[in-house]
């Protein structure tokens, strides 16, 4: 690769780690509902509260990935008059864990 232009993409990418890390409305938003919940945890306990917790973490994600999403779909848009056609996708889904070599595998059941 060409150092001109890898310094381009480096200063490109430093720049947009940075807008990346800043957080966007919804996840300011969901970090005011997680302060309001981390006020409240001493007077709330149980399944609800791991599971209001697990939820708003799970949002969290989510408002990661549609500001990385919206970074393509400008990038993507941006680059279209250069003649460079960039598709932005969804990350690669994780493998599923792969089976236990010790464990049982389950038997067909009869008729």
């Amino acid at each position: 690769m060409d150092d001109t232009l890898r310094q381009s993409i480096e200063r490109f990418t430093a720049e947009l780690a940075s807008w990346l890390e800043q957080p966007g409305e919804a996840s300011k938003e969901l970090a005011a509902i997680r302060f309001r919940i981390d006020t409240l945890k001493g007077q709330l306990s149980g399944p609800g509260l791991n599971e209001m917790l697990k939820g708003l973490a799970d949002a969290e994600r989510a408002a990661e990935r549609q500001r990385q999403h919206e970074a393509a779909l400008a990038i993507a848009e941006l680059c279209r008059p250069l003649g460079v056609v960039l598709e932005p996708k969804e990350p690669p889904k994780r493998k599923p864990r792969a089976r236990s070599q010790n464990k049982p595998t389950a038997q067909p059941r009869g008729e």
